[in-house]
């Protein structure tokens, strides 16, 4: 069949389009900048550069379980140490002197080490037997010292909740302990604690300093 003048223009004009397409993609490479040494110079560098992210991270990882190994160590220490400690505090003498070298500064620290339930425990046993006296009492009832202490009420160990209930409700003898913790919402918290029965007696006795 015979081939129109119209069919002519029509494929030199697709031709044309597609030189001009092909040339404006090669201007857009040559503007582009890559490093010294062209295109595979650049990819050589990037690819150095997930190399060494990928390094980092491992290393990362690797000192971050070196820590855990090591805090967990130290928990343990800490632990027994308090333990001792608190085996020696029976005698008020050596429980006055413990008190002189700021041991109640030091157990309210001690309950921020959330690895370790039983590190907790001894400490909140030190503090429960030490809130018992006013000096002491003033000295640890920081309002970061009842923030914890209403946090730990919420602890799902039953263990650690009760202790931070009894040493919470040897502060409240305090009434301007008793104050803070009401505004830091320990009312609620105690409502809701008292359909727990391990919790009921001790929570009770709370909400009767409160009313």
């Amino acid at each position: 069949l015979p081939i129109s003048g119209n069919n002519h223009g029509d494929a030199d004009g697709r031709a044309s389009g597609k030189g001009a397409l092909l040339n404006a993609s090669s201007q857009k490479l040559k503007e582009i900048e890559f490093p010294a040494g062209g295109l595979l110079a650049h990819l050589k560098l990037s690819a150095r550069t997930v190399f060494h992210i990928r390094d980092e991270a491992q290393s990362l990882a690797k000192d971050e379980k070196k820590y855990r190994i090591q805090l967990g160590r130290q928990s343990k220490l800490i632990h027994v140490c308090l333990m001792t400690l608190l085996n020696l505090a029976e005698e008020i003498a050596v429980e006055r002197k413990m008190v002189n070298r700021k041991m109640p500064q030091l157990l309210t620290q001690v309950l921020d080490r959330q690895t370790s339930d039983d590190l907790v425990l001894v400490a909140l046993q030190f503090l429960k037997k030490l809130s018992v006296f006013q000096d002491n009492k003033d000295v640890m009832a920081t309002p970061e010292t009842l923030s914890r202490l209403v946090q730990l009420a919420q602890c799902e160990n039953v263990r650690v909740a009760l202790l931070a209930l009894r040493v919470l409700y040897n502060f409240s003898f305090d009434e301007a302990l008793r104050g803070q913790l009401a505004e830091s919402g320990m009312v609620q918290l105690l409502v809701n604690l008292l359909r727990n029965p391990p919790f009921r007696h001790i929570v009770l006795r709370l909400l009767y300093h409160f009313s």
